[in-house]
């Protein structure tokens, strides 16, 4: 806050003195870089609740938290772990609907403007390019509440060699995450090669090449964290 400082002369009907120089004007002197960082830091930050999705270990909610934390100024709850709903199990085994997920995450409480990052290890499908259960590493609504990722496709494990370094699911663990709450926040998939928003295109790979969000998106994301 401002404050303007005023200097007041007082007249005086007692026998002349010698006259007062008049007090120098102060000017309202700008807040100092240390107040706005404070009332910065003093404004409520977006939460993401971060919300373990059947067997997940609480150890990968861990390592998105870390690696979002350290790429936008959100406040990072994790909270109880939820069975996965059978409303979201598919026909096929061992797979579960990531629109269904969405509907299920819906229920949980937060406040307006929060988000809800729903995390699992189960393999997670969507309707895409005429197949029915497409599988992916994650899905967001669009300018919503919540959104969902798996590990499933991350680690890989029936590749050769047992799956991917754990080094490299931890970096696909934050910048999926940041991924699928772009879309919360309306971003759509973005053109630009190498941004966190490019569309996977099937393929985790993808996701490996991209390095940070691109300026575009960056300043919209910015947008919506103010």
């Amino acid at each position: 806050m401002r404050w303007l400082l005023c200097a007041f002369v007082v007249a005086c009907s007692e026998p002349p003195k010698p006259a007062a120089k008049p007090a120098p004007a102060v000017a309202s002197a700008a807040p100092s870089p240390s107040a706005s960082v404070s009332a910065e830091a003093a404004k409520p930050k977006l939460v993401v609740h971060m919300v373990p999705l059947g067997d997940v270990p609480l150890e990968d909610l861990e390592v998105a938290k870390k690696g979002l934390l350290a790429q936008a100024p959100f406040t990072i709850a994790i909270e109880e772990r939820l069975a996965l709903p059978e409303t979201a199990r598919t026909a096929e085994k061992a797979r579960y609907s990531a629109d269904a997920l969405l509907a299920f995450l819906q229920h949980f409480q937060a406040m307006p403007r929060d988000k809800v990052l729903g995390v699992t290890d189960v393999d997670i499908v969507t309707p895409k390019n005429g197949v029915n259960n497409w599988g992916i590493l994650g899905l967001g609504d669009i300018a919503g509440k919540t959104c969902v990722i798996s590990t499933h496709r991350m680690r890989r494990k029936w590749e050769a060699g047992g799956g991917a370094p754990e080094p490299l699911v931890r970096e696909r663990l934050w910048k999926i995450s940041l991924h699928e709450l772009g879309h919360t926040f309306g971003l759509p998939h973005c053109p630009n090669k190498g941004c966190l928003m490019q569309d996977a295109h099937g393929t985790v790979k993808t996701v490996d090449e991209e390095t940070a969000l691109c300026t575009d998106c960056r300043a919209r994301f910015t947008e919506v964290l103010r």
